[in-house]
């Protein structure tokens, strides 16, 4: 019976160590290892969390992992199934110590009453002790034996007391190796979970790491690929001014360096195409600006009054309105640009060119709250004529009232280099309806009222009257177009050959002035010349006149034509202005032409004023080497006394005289009378108006030395002439 029970006690012992050793090899191989057991570990203060769930099974107990001691104490440990356990347990020994010497239990219970502390194990082996039925029948016989129960209880409570001091050295050692093991055991889960919370954080880091990592390279790739499409963008908006630097030798940096180079291109070229556009809109403005305005005053030139006048003349004809054209010329204008300068003249046209703008920009101010208030347009038609476009009047009167105001603003003086100067201007009206029904008709008739308030004193205004006859009409018109011809290189001058009547060879020329009208054509010299000495207009052009025989002299001699003495008609108020030998003198200077290839003609009306100006000039003429002629000798109450004083050279016999010498036996006496006396007096006489053989031969047979006229050549232009002179044949050939 000892031996039994010192077996059981020892396989508790051996199995409990072999427990332990497993324990401290290998924490997984014990954890498998106390599952798979049938056992439970009890503690005072907290069941243990190795409650295995096969004893709870087994025994239909709920005994939850790390539930408090008390609530078990209510399933296992109470007072009262203490001691029907520790009963069932000491039965379930005895009865299995003699069936199964293999099964032993080991448990321990200090102080029954409180219960302090419990270590134990308990194993259960009911199911292998049932599993063998034959021992389990020996066993029921057994107990069924009150006899065999006595003498062995007798025995077993021997054994009890060295069973319980077996179990109580037993359950010390137990519980001390259980202890040891419990810290081995908390000590490799602390350190499984300081590894497994370890590995964790390793795990994050390395994935954070790499997360990282991820998101740098793809914010990078993302950036770049960003900046491209940016600029793909400002590029596909028409922004070529940004720009893309990505220093990458990937594929994204070729990308790059394409789409920025594609960038480039396209911004070179579209600049190159805006400059091009640009051009060509300042080129259309430029050109809109010349079709349109004046280039000096920066005013509406004629074409755009014009096209403003026929758009106010349809809106008036349908609202039954006036328009009235204020046509206005400065008085004194040529003298101020003869005198001091084109340059000052420009100036003057355009402060007169301001003084208009500005007298709009009055009017609209003073005038901005009135409704239908009259609109002004000024515009400069060329020289110094100006226009005036006043839209939507009621009448005459206020079309003048506006027109005195423009007067008034224009008298001021103009203040130029240290110079106070003054113009004042003439200013015509014509009305519509009232005085024209056309534009054309209404600048015509606003010119005519120009001029009639020049004749009228100037510096007035006068408006349109119907009465004005057709000549003062076309009498004012070709003063105002005499005007502007010089200027506008409508004059020329043609020679007539002078041939002397016994070689018949050319001998000379006469510088006879043409005017090309641009409208009317050829303008007669009897039309425009009186006009010129009118107006006072024969000044200049005779001073270019003068000018242009000089060059065309010099210009035969640098073709190396042999040239022939020019003679030039000379007016009384040319000849009284007093400069006329210094002008010469000048011109003939410059030019290197020698005098004696000059000559000038004189009218009787220059030698009859016989004052000692006359004199001293033909005097310094004469001093000069040119020639004196007398024009139109014959025809003028003329007095032989002048003939000896003043150096005349030639007498010209007028072709009234000429043109009826076949029939008018007076012109003949008068023609014989004159060639008389010229040969007395040694004067060289000259026939103008030859147009016939016989006037030829009369003119020959009695002493004329030289003849001009169509019988010999009609007046020619300078280049027809010197072919002339180059074949050196005579004019009634050519």
């Amino acid at each position: 019976m000892i031996a039994g029970i010192a077996f059981i006690a020892a396989l508790g012992i051996t199995t409990i160590r072999y427990i332990s050793s497993e324990i401290e090899q290998n924490t997984l191989h014990n954890r498998t290892i106390l599952e798979r057991s049938k056992h439970i570990e009890i503690e005072a203060s907290r069941i243990s969390n190795q409650v295995l769930p096969a004893y709870q099974s087994l025994h239909s107990l709920d005994i939850s992992v790390n539930r408090h001691v008390a609530e078990f104490e209510l399933y296992v440990l109470d007072v009262d199934r203490d001691r029907k356990l520790l009963a069932d347990t000491l039965s379930r020994i005895e009865h299995a110590f003699d069936a199964f010497p293999d099964t032993s239990p080991d448990y321990s219970v200090l102080d029954r009453s409180r219960l302090e502390e419990v270590v134990g194990v308990f194993i259960d082996i009911t199911h292998e002790a049932m599993e063998v039925q034959s021992p389990n029948m020996l066993l029921q016989l057994l107990m069924d034996s009150e006899d065999i129960f006595a003498e062995f209880r007798a025995e077993l409570d021997k054994a009890r007391d060295t069973l319980d001091q077996a179990v109580d050295m037993l359950g010390v050692n137990i519980t001390k190796d259980l202890q040891d093991n419990r810290e081995n055991l908390s000590l490799q889960q602390k350190m499984l979970r300081h590894l497994e919370e370890t590995s964790r954080w390793g795990l994050s880091l390395l994935g954070l790491t790499v997360l990282l990592v991820a998101v740098v390279l793809f914010r990078g790739l993302q950036r770049r690929l960003t900046a491209v499409a940016e600029y793909a963008h400002s590029i596909a908006a028409g922004d070529y001014s940004s720009s893309i630097t990505l220093v990458s030798r990937d594929k994204i940096g070729d990308m790059a360096e394409s789409v920025s180079h594609m960038g480039s291109t396209m911004a070179a070229l579209i600049g190159e195409l805006g400059q091009k556009a640009e051009i060509a809109k300042c080129s259309a403005r430029e050109a809109r600006r010349l079709a349109y305005y004046d280039s000096l005053t920066g005013l509406p030139n004629r074409q755009h009054f014009i096209e403003k006048l026929e758009s106010a003349l349809r809106r008036a004809g349908h609202a039954e309105e006036k328009v009235a054209v204020a046509y206005l010329d400065l008085d004194g204008f040529k003298k101020i640009n003869d005198s001091y300068g084109h340059g000052i003249g420009d100036q003057l046209l355009c402060a007169v060119a301001d003084r208009l703008t500005h007298s709009i920009r009055d009017h609209d101010t003073a005038a901005r709250n009135v409704a239908d208030v009259p609109a002004l347009l000024p515009s400069r038609l060329g020289g110094d004529e100006f226009t005036f476009l006043i839209d939507r009047i009621r009448s005459r009167g206020e079309a003048e009232k506006i027109s005195r105001r423009i007067l008034n603003v224009l008298i001021a003086p103009y203040h130029f280099e240290e110079r106070d100067l003054t113009v004042t201007p003439s200013i015509g009206v014509a009305v519509y309806p009232d005085d024209a029904s056309t534009v054309d008709e209404l600048l015509k008739h606003s010119d005519m009222a120009m001029y009639q308030a020049k004749e009228s004193g100037r510096n007035t205004i006068k408006l349109f009257n119907a009465e004005l006859s057709k000549r003062q009409f076309q009498k004012i018109i070709l003063e105002r177009d005499l005007s502007k011809a010089l200027e506008r290189g409508e004059l020329t001058l043609h020679y007539q050959a002078k041939v002397d009547l016994h070689s018949r060879q050319i001998v000379g020329a006469e510088a006879l002035l043409r005017w090309q009208h641009p409208q009317r054509g050829m303008v007669p010299p009897a039309d425009f010349i009186p006009l010129a000495e009118e107006s006072g207009l024969i000044l200049p052009i005779g001073d270019w006149v003068i000018q242009q025989a000089c060059d065309q002299l010099l210009q035969w001699q640098s073709d190396q034509v042999v040239p022939v003495p020019i003679a030039i008609n000379i007016s009384a108020k040319q000849f009284a202005r007093g400069n006329l030998p210094t002008k010469i003198k000048t011109v003939m200077e410059k030019a290197g032409i020698s005098a004696v290839y000059l000559e000038l003609e004189l009218t009787e009306s220059i030698l009859m004023q016989d004052t000692k100006q006359t004199i001293d000039a033909l005097n310094a003429l004469g001093d000069l080497g040119v020639r004196i002629s007398l024009d139109d000798f014959g025809t003028g109450y003329s007095s032989l006394s002048y003939l000896k004083r003043f150096p005349l050279n030639t007498l010209k016999i007028d072709r009234s005289f000429v043109q009826d010498i076949e029939t008018d036996t007076d012109d003949v006496t008068i023609i014989k009378a004159i060639l008389a006396l010229s040969n007395s007096l040694g004067l060289k006489a000259i026939a103008e108006g030859v147009e016939s053989k016989a006037q030829e031969a009369f003119l020959r047979k009695h002493g004329c030395q030289e003849a001009q006229g169509y019988l010999f050549s009609k007046p020619i232009p300078a280049r027809e002439f010197s072919a002339l002179l180059v074949q050196g044949k005579s004019a009634s050939v050519a």
